[in-house]
């Protein structure tokens, strides 16, 4: 593959709504938001193939690593999937989020997911017991929650280093992950 030189090889019209895609072993997962279920669909040329609907979660987000499904489920707050199946994805993790707390966006890096929430929260949780390429059950672990005082719409980390973007009014917190346990 050549980034220089990319080009379209196919799109297709998708009869449903979507609020967040991933992307992994040549299928796409789409999130339904918080009432819609989790499509996911082969990635074929050029016409993507539905091969299965994952509805048992309320998905908003979700990040694809290896045989493995990371999804922010609105009320439902973490889910793991075991995608080595795309077409039968199967539950193998999961942790509510404190009361009230409503999953909106999740990243996923070096064994912890960072979830932001409705609440103007963003959860940070332990999930490094998990091998993304031979999944199996795991209980993740809240390991602590920070209130930021407004809605996250994004986040990146590198280096120990948190960033996450508001939904509004231009802030940026930049934020020290680098003991996930003692975040501030």
């Amino acid at each position: 593959s050549d980034p220089a030189n990319m080009q379209v090889l196919g799109n297709t019209t998708l009869n449903h709504a979507s609020v967040a895609v991933a992307a992994a072993n040549g299928h796409v997962f789409l999130c339904g938001g918080p009432f819609g279920g989790i499509k996911i669909y082969q990635a074929s040329v050029p016409q993507a193939q539905l091969v299965a609907t994952y509805s048992a979660v309320g998905a908003t987000d979700a990040q694809a690593m290896g045989k493995v499904l990371f999804a922010s489920a609105w009320a439902g707050g973490l889910k793991i999937l075991n995608i080595s199946n795309p077409a039968a994805p199967v539950l193998i993790g999961s942790l509510a989020l404190p009361a009230g707390a409503t999953a909106e966006a999740i990243l996923v890096s070096d064994g912890i997911a960072y979830i932001a929430d409705a609440t103007r929260k963003i959860h940070i949780i332990d999930v490094s017991s998990l091998d993304v390429q031979n999944p199996a059950p795991i209980t993740p672990a809240l390991l602590k929650s920070l209130d930021l005082g407004t809605r996250i719409r994004r986040m990146s980390v590198s280096e120990g280093i948190l960033v996450a973007q508001a939904f509004s009014g231009g802030m940026t917190f930049v934020i020290n992950v680098d003991d996930p346990a003692n975040a501030s």
